[in-house]
This record gives C-alpha cells, sequence and structure tokens, in this order.
C-alpha cells in the first residue's frame, strides 16, 4: 500500500512537471512574432534595434525578430532572393530606392495621421514613411589634414592620394548617394570625375559600416558619411577632432523609410511598431543610437546636434533624374570602374 502511494505521488508530481513544461512552452509559442528586414548597424548592439524591440515588446504579448539584410542598398534585392520568406516589415528603405521599392514589391497601407514632420520634405506617402534623416559628407581628423576640398572636384587632387573611403553604390545607398552627388554636380562628366577618384580611394566598402570601421582603425582619413556621425565622435568618444566638411555647393541628403509587406501576417502588429517608431521616445532612441535627425517635431536632442554645421542640401526634387535611370546609372558606373 506504502508503496502504492509512493508511486502514485511520483505519478502526479511527474504529470504536473509535464503540465508546467508544455503551459510555458505553449505560451511562447502562442506569442507573435513580428519578423523585420533592416541593415546592420541598425540591429547591432550599438544601434537603435535592441531598444526599439525591448520598448515595443514592454507593450505586447509579442516578439520583434529583425533579421540581417547587410546594408541598407541590400533589403531589397533580399526580398527578392527570399520571396516565401516571412516578412511583415522593412526598415532601412531610403530615397533613391523608392521607386523600385514602389514599381518591384507590394506594400500594405500603414494607417499613420497627423504626425508632425521635422522638415517640409520628409513627405510620407500611403506606404512609405520616413523615420530618421541627415545630410551627407565626409568626415576627417583635424590632426591628420592640412588642406581640405571644398568641391567634389577637388577631390581627385593628388594631395588626397589613397585618402578616402567610399561605398559601393551597388550595395550600399551612401555610396549610391555619392554617386548621386557627382553626376548633379557636373552631369553625364560626373562619370570621369568618378574615374578621376579611383587613384585617391584607399578603398570602396560593400557598405557604411564596412567604410566607416576602417576609418576608425585610420585606415584613410576622409570617409563618405552621414553629418551626423560626429554625434557618435563628440558624445560617445568625447573626440572632437572629427570633424565635416562643408563644399561650396549643395550636400546629399539621406531619408530613411520604413514599409510594411504586403504579405504581412502580423499586419496589425506591424501597424502598432510603425504608430511605436513615430514616437518620441522611438524617435529619440533613433537620434541618440542611430546617430541621426529625427523625422518628427518636437524631440529633445542632445546639444551636440545644435553644433553640427549647417549644410545647404539639395530638394528631394533633385534626385528624380537620378531614381528614374537609377539601373543604367550604376551599370555605367560599373562598367567605368572596370576599366
Amino acid at each position: 500500500m506504502v508503496l502504492k502511494n509512493k508511486l502514485l505521488l511520483l505519478f502526479l508530481v511527474f504529470i504536473s512537471v509535464f503540465v508546467v513544461f508544455f503551459w510555458l512552452n505553449s505560451s511562447d509559442s502562442d506569442q507573435d512574432k513580428l519578423r523585420i528586414y533592416t541593415y546592420s548597424s541598425f540591429l547591432s548592439h550599438y544601434g537603435p534595434g535592441p531598444e526599439l524591440k525591448k520598448q515595443f515588446e514592454q507593450t505586447c504579448n509579442c516578439e520583434v525578430q529583425f533579421v540581417d539584410a547587410g546594408d541598407a542598398g541590400l533589403i531589397l534585392q533580399r526580398l527578392s532572393l527570399n520571396p516565401n520568406d516571412h516578412v511583415d516589415m522593412v526598415i532601412g528603405l531610403d530615397y533613391l530606392t523608392l521607386n523600385k521599392a514602389k514599381n518591384n514589391y507590394q506594400w500594405h497601407k500603414h494607417k499613420l495621421t497627423n504626425i508632425e514632420m521635422a522638415q517640409d520634405f520628409l513627405r510620407p506617402t500611403d506606404y512609405f514613411m520616413p523615420y530618421d534623416w541627415s545630410p551627407m559628407t565626409f568626415i576627417y581628423r583635424k590632426s591628420e589634414v592640412e588642406k581640405l576640398p571644398s568641391t567634389i572636384q577637388d577631390l581627385t587632387g593628388p594631395e588626397f592620394h589613397k585618402r578616402f573611403l567610399f561605398q559601393d553604390p551597388r550595395s550600399s545607398t551612401p555610396g549610391q548617394q555619392f554617386l548621386f552627388w557627382t553626376l548633379k554636380e557636373y552631369g553625364d562628366q560626373g562619370f570621369q570625375v568618378t574615374k578621376q577618384l579611383l587613384n585617391n580611394i584607399k578603398k570602396l566598402s560593400p557598405s557604411w559600416s564596412a567604410s566607416y570601421g576602417y576609418f576608425q582603425q585610420k585606415k584613410a582619413s576622409f570617409v563618405f558619411s552621414y553629418l551626423t556621425s560626429l554625434i557618435y565622435h563628440w558624445k560617445v568618444d568625447k573626440d572632437f577632432n572629427y570633424q565635416a566638411i562643408n563644399f561650396d555647393h549643395p550636400h546629399p541628403v539621406q531619408v530613411e523609410y520604413f514599409a510594411i509587406t504586403q504579405k504581412c501576417t502580423q499586419c496589425e502588429l506591424a501597424e502598432s511598431f510603425a504608430k511605436h517608431m513615430m514616437t518620441k521616445q522611438a524617435q529619440k532612441t533613433l537620434a541618440t543610437k542611430n546617430y541621426m535627425f529625427p523625422a518628427i517635431k518636437s524631440v529633445e536632442l542632445d546639444e551636440d546636434y545644435s553644433k553640427l554645421p549647417k549644410l545647404k542640401t539639395y530638394s528631394l526634387e533633385d534626385y528624380k533624374f537620378f531614381q528614374e535611370d537609377f539601373s543604367r546609372l550604376i551599370k555605367t558606373w560599373e562598367t567605368l570602374i572596370r576599366k
């Protein structure tokens, strides 16, 4: 009898442990999972992704799964290569690739309304929402530079031999921005300016992250980057040796967008995350972790932002020729550098 009671007790304990284990695992599996394509630096430990994930998961019974698509310029390519991959949202499109995104992929209309944008040129569409932005220029270290270029043509001078780091426009949106810049300033002659620059390029990297890593290792004196990259050096490194060039002509401006895919399986959750991205809390995170200007008004910024040089920029209308002829211009550039 005693043995039977012991066996019964062990059986009940086993059943209890099994039930608890099953309940815990089923609770985890019941969580909705929001799957988002984005670029490497966004989801890295120093980027805004982990903090945005934490903020949002506190408000829902869900899990945010970021998928590394490489550089921002590869996000659409990733969608093409994996058409059956479940993805609810993409973060990291930019103005130069919006036409391609509109023409080659289907998107879900977002429901964001009545958002006060920080700048007139930050114009949401039914499908694409700008979430941050920055002018682009060259970042350099004052201690390494005696003479600064004032035009793109100046970059080709022999005094700058092997001193520049650029990004490949085939895979990188900053690389595309620089190609746009040369063509906007010099028309078709911009390709020749680019060719002349080859002698002064230390390394052409596939991504912004790679080129900026080389720059931080002091492999070159100048890197094409975001004006707001200075905030990282000034705030985190406490190093004001890093500065930005203010050219005589206008600068490119990068505007980043997110969008919800038409194939979303967690559409409502994606809508909620989209709404969160445009809150002051999330926009402050983007300013402090992505080191970009916020897209909405009235976000309190660190005082270092007010110390940035005021650069004249192109309007987004100036980009139309590049958007409309994007594939041909990239192929022409590719042919040029192979000669």
